[in-house]
């Protein structure tokens, strides 16, 4: 064999020795030891997957949920659009209709009195008013101090004896000679023209002269018929929890509302007024006690409970002239 065969064949030998080792290397690189891959790989591929779940989704999970969320809020932003959009058009076309009403209110509130809102309706007539002319605010429902303090009275004024009660709504002993006497008194000396009579208040308590004022401000000519309610009714109304409510119950009757009373029994000036004439009474006649009965301007006086016959003995001896 020649030299260069030798060599040759040396050489072939070495080239195909190195490819089967390179094959067996690299067939080993692509697929590891079965021992191998059963004591590392499992193990660490859990491991890592499951702190992988239990931490975050896979790339493509949070990719999803992304483009999930974006899209939502799109579809909410165009959904919140379009009921803008909605809201707007129905708006405009309840515009005209809510313009027309308000216009129509206004016009009404224009035309029509009002009657709750402080407003005044209408001024209280002389002597009281009744109806909707009360329904008015205090300014509407000043007293009127001319009908308030004009005198009471019945019968002649030329009448021979003139006799001037001066009574307490609260005094029981008043009670009795309006509700049991003074029908027949009246009969007897005002209605025949012997007695002119006055009848004055002389309130002994509080309520008593919320009272007085109550029934100064009711008509004129309805000024006894309350009187004589009042008196009637005296133990009812006096014995209640409220005292002053009972009274409007009978100021009603006379044709005054709850807001007018309260005007009424809230007026100083007539206030003022009635408690400086209980001090003239006191300070001319020496009154001191309800009922007292004045004669002819202090000739006699009766005070207390009194029959008919008492009044015929007092006016029987005067001498019928003076008041």
């Amino acid at each position: 064999m020649s030299k260069n065969v030798a060599i040759f064949l040396v050489l072939f030998v070495l080239v195909a020795g190195g490819a089967l080792f390179a094959l067996k290397n690299n067939s080993t690189l692509l697929a590891p030891p079965a021992a191998e891959t059963a004591a590392t790989a499992p193990a660490s591929t859990d491991a890592i997957a499951k702190a992988d779940a239990a931490t975050e989704p896979a790339a493509g999970e949070a990719d999803d949920a992304t483009a999930t969320k974006g899209d939502d809020a799109k579809d909410k932003a165009a959904d919140t659009s379009d009921k803008t959009d909605s809201a707007a058009t129905e708006n405009k076309a309840d515009a005209p209709a809510a313009d027309a009403a308000t216009a129509t209110d206004d016009k009404k509130a224009d035309a029509e009195p009002a009657t709750g809102s402080g407003s005044p309706v209408a001024a209280a007539p002389t002597g009281g008013a009744t109806g909707s002319s009360l329904l008015a605010p205090s300014s509407s429902l000043d007293v009127d101090m001319t009908n308030a303090l004009a005198e009471r009275d019945l019968g002649d004024k030329d009448a021979p004896v003139t006799i001037i009660e001066y009574a307490s709504m609260t005094c029981p002993h008043c009670a009795r000679f309006s509700n049991n006497i003074f029908p027949d008194f009246k009969k007897t000396f005002i209605d025949t023209g012997k007695v002119y009579y006055i009848y004055r208040d002389y309130p002994l308590d509080t309520i008593a002269l919320k009272a007085g004022m109550m029934a100064r401000c009711a008509d004129r000519s309805k000024y006894f018929d309350l009187v004589e309610v009042i008196f009637k009714n005296q133990e009812r109304w006096i014995k209640s929890s409220d005292p002053v409510a009972g009274l409007k119950q009978l100021g009603a009757l006379a044709g005054m509302d709850d807001a007018y009373i309260n005007a009424c029994m809230g007026n100083a000036e007539l206030q003022t007024e009635l408690l400086r004439r209980m001090q003239d009474a006191t300070n001319k006649y020496k009154v001191n006690a309800t009922p007292t009965f004045v004669f002819n301007n202090g000739a006699e006086f009766l005070s207390g409970d009194q029959t008919l016959e008492d009044f015929q003995k007092v006016i029987d001896k005067l001498p019928k002239k003076g008041k």
